[in-house]
Parts: structure tokens; sequence; C-alpha cells
């Protein structure tokens, strides 16, 4: 793990590992903004590689799309190279994938759609992704998308960077000429995107092997299994629109985004799906702008309510000590069921309960003697149905995507009781480990915890 603090970066916790380093939440001290900063392989120390690769993340830092996860910075240490990037809050594609399986035509048009829209934008920059995959697509928790890990990505007109024989990309999403090691193009991409909508449509990829190089054999020679065999309610466009997106030659698929968005488009019931969900994210979207306005509003009314003490502040509430404290972004739950931005601290003697950045003024201060349990459910909503928790879904009603939520709540002797967080998928399990260690083994003490 890298230094706890490079430049005006401060390393927070690990989020996971991409196809080029692994990744890390931190905190830009400089902005106040919290990032993702991905610490490169060691395999890109070569001086001529680094070049090479600084030339195309200048490339890739000038795309400026919703669905297209920013880049900020390119840091170079004596010993590593560290790229910081935008956070990106929600759940990927993979894990939905997974957890839903096959969607509707519509549903699946949808979010084949948005991704096409961002890699449009890409693609004119002459950007090639070179990794599509739903492991990175992330479904925010505005209902939007974003593609993420342009990591392996290339330039066009930029000088290949030499592969030493590794082979970039994911076997069971690569086109037939990117595994023969030839040029590529957008159309590469495009096949990615057309065993992506396979997935999405039937729950399985086209092609089955125990080995990847017997993927990558059947990626270059063998026909994909027609839908049917997986799904025989499909309907025949689905076919029409597969087969041309899995095309082994790049001259016979479609030739860019666009064109593969307009295939979608004409399809029945898909464009009316699509400009639904569209509008439903737009209203979505200005409702939130006004919500800064309410809140002033509402501040002039209620001024002295929002300066009350809270019942589980302590008195005088104990600092904590950054270096040695857990942090972890959260839902808080208030009373009436909504949902305010917050943090979880877990300080060596005492849990906090921050709203915002805000941590000189813990808005809960816990002593770990006075948690009586920590209590873990998964839903929609929290399984304590006392609580009046209905959290909106957003375009997810529309797609009607079971969206999976991770719930804790905890349990003191104090004078209110219980708090309830929400906590994302990547970071439940480091979570509930933190909890377990820090209240010696309090999780799910009351037996009403679920999932794993």
């Amino acid at each position: 793990m890298p230094a706890t603090a490079i430049g005006k970066y401060r390393i927070v916790d690990r989020i996971g590992r991409g196809a080029t380093g692994i990744v890390y939440r931190a905190v830009d001290v400089t902005l106040g903004r919290e990032i993702a900063l991905k610490v490169l392989d060691p395999s890109l120390s070569d001086a001529a590689v680094l070049e090479r690769f600084r030339a195309e993340a200048t490339v890739l830092a000038s795309l400026n799309h919703p669905g297209i996860a920013t880049i900020y910075d390119l840091v170079r240490t004596e010993t590593e190279l560290l790229m910081a990037m935008e956070l990106v809050r929600g759940e990927t594609l993979e894990y939905v994938c997974d957890r839903v399986g096959p969607m509707t035509p519509e549903r699946a048009a949808f979010l084949v759609d948005q991704i096409l829209s961002a890699l449009e934008h890409a693609h004119r920059a002459g950007v090639i992704h070179r990794d599509m995959k739903p492991a990175n697509v992330m479904l925010t928790d505005e209902g939007g998308i974003k593609i993420m890990d342009f990591g392996v990505a290339r330039a066009r007109g930029v000088e290949r960077l030499p592969s030493d024989g590794y082979l970039v990309g994911t076997p069971a999403y690569m086109a037939p000429e990117q595994v023969l090691g030839e040029d590529v193009d957008e159309r590469a991409d495009l096949y990615s995107v057309g065993v992506l909508y396979y997935r999405l449509l039937t729950g399985a990829l086209p092609f089955t092997a125990k080995t990847s190089v017997d993927m990558l054999q059947q990626q270059v020679s063998a026909t994909p299994a027609p839908l049917r065999h997986h799904r025989a309610d499909l309907p025949s466009w689905c076919d029409d629109i597969v087969e041309r997106a899995l095309a082994k030659s790049p001259a016979d698929r479609f030739q860019s985004a666009s064109d593969f968005r307009e295939a979608l488009a004409a399809a029945p019931d898909v464009a009316t799906a699509v400009a639904s969900a569209q509008q439903a994210r737009q209203r979505r979207r200005h409702a939130s702008l006004l919500v800064p306005f309410a809140a002033c509003v509402a501040s002039l009314v209620c001024l002295p309510m929002m300066y009350a003490p809270h019942p589980w502040v302590a008195e005088e509430p104990a600092p904590f000590s950054a270096a040695s404290a857990r942090f972890f972004d959260a839902k808080l739950l208030d009373i009436d069921g909504r949902e305010r931005d917050a943090q979880l601290v877990l300080a060596e003697r005492k849990l906090f309960v921050t709203v915002g950045r805000d941590n000189h003024h813990p808005l809960y201060a816990v002593p770990y003697a006075r948690i009586l349990s920590v209590i873990y459910s998964r839903g929609r909503d929290p399984l304590w149905g006392s609580l009046p928790a209905r959290t909106r879904r957003g375009a997810w009603r529309l797609l009607q995507v079971a969206v999976e939520r991770h719930w804790i709540a905890v349990r003191t002797n104090m004078e209110t009781g219980v708090v309830v967080l929400r906590f994302d998928n990547q970071q439940i399990k480091d979570v509930r480990a933190a909890l377990k260690d820090r209240t010696k083994g309090k999780v799910a003490a009351s037996g009403r915890a679920t999932g794993g």
C-alpha cells in the first residue's frame, strides 16, 4: 500500500483492484473532495512506457461525458505512478447481472444505449476502451451509468505499447481482431458491447469454455449460441442486433456507436422505453437542483431546530485521531425515512457519525461499551419494519430492477437507542469486519441479520 499521504492526496482505504492496478479511496485535501486513486501496476515503470501512457492519459483526461468517470490527475513519485479519478458510487453491472439475471429487451436496451452514448463520445475523441465488460460499468445511485477503467484504453494515433506477450482485455468480451493482436478501432468496443448485451438478455455468455485459451479460440472461430438456446421468448430483432454486433469481421459489424444506437431505437417499443427512462432521469435531475433552494428557505423558518443538540451527541465529543480511525462513507437514515450523506468513523474508543465532512462536530458519539448489538440487513429497505424507511428508487423504478441495499443498525443503551446507516456493496464487507473488531464481536448479536 502507498503512503497514507501522497502530495495533496490522503489515502483513506482500499476499494478494489482494476485491470492496471489497485484503487484506493482518497481525499484531495486542497479541494476537499473524495476521489479514487489508482496505483498503477509496477510493470508500467519503464520510462518509455510511462511516457506513452502519459500521452494517452492526457487524451483520456479531455473526455467530458456524464457516462464516463473523469480522470483528474496523473501523479509520478519515485517508485509509483498514480492516477486520480472521479469516485463513483453504485454497483457494477457485473454484480447486477449476477443478481438480477436476464432482463427484458427494453431494459437491456436502455442500459446499452447509455453505454453506447458514452463510447460514442470517447470514440469521437479517438479513444478506444479495449476492455468493455460489465465489471467496468457502474450503475450509479442516481440511475445512470459510468464507464470505468480506461486504464488499458488506447488513443487512436498513439504508438502501441509493447505487450511483451501480454494480451490486453478480458477473453469473454474480446473482439477477434483483438485476440489476434491486430490493430483495433472502435468496432472492437462495439463487439464487446454486443457480448454485454447478449448477457443482459440471456444471463449467459455467447461462448462457454473451461479455460481462457479456449475462450479466445472461440472468439476467433466459433459461432455464438443463438439467443433462443437461452430464452425462447425474445423477439427476432434481438437476434438481428446481436448477430451484427458479434460479427467476426469488423466490416460486418456496426460501424459506429451511433449506428448501434439507431438499430436499438428502431426496434419496437425500445425507443419509447428509452425516452421514458431518460425523461424520468431528467425530472430527477431537475428536482435535485431545487433541493438546495428549498433547504435554504427552510433554514430561515427552522433555524432554532437545526442547531438543537442531538440526544446522541455527548456534551463534549471526544476528538479522534485520523491516523488511527477508520472512515466509511454512508447514508444516514433519519426517522422520517430520508437519507443524508454521512460518514461512519470508527475511532479507538468510540463510534462517531458525522454529516457531510464535518469531523469536528459529529452528530453521534457512542462509546463501544454502550453498544448492545450491530445488526446487518440486506434488501431494498431495512429489515426493521418499525422504521419508516422507504428509500427513493429513481430511474430503477422504471427499469423494475431490484436495487440491493446494505443496512447497518447500531443499537445502544443510550437515550435514542438506534441509528441506521446504508453502505454500498463495495464497502459493506470492510464495514462489517471493522465493526466486529471494534465492538468485540457484537455484529448481528441479535440474530436479525440477513445475508452473508
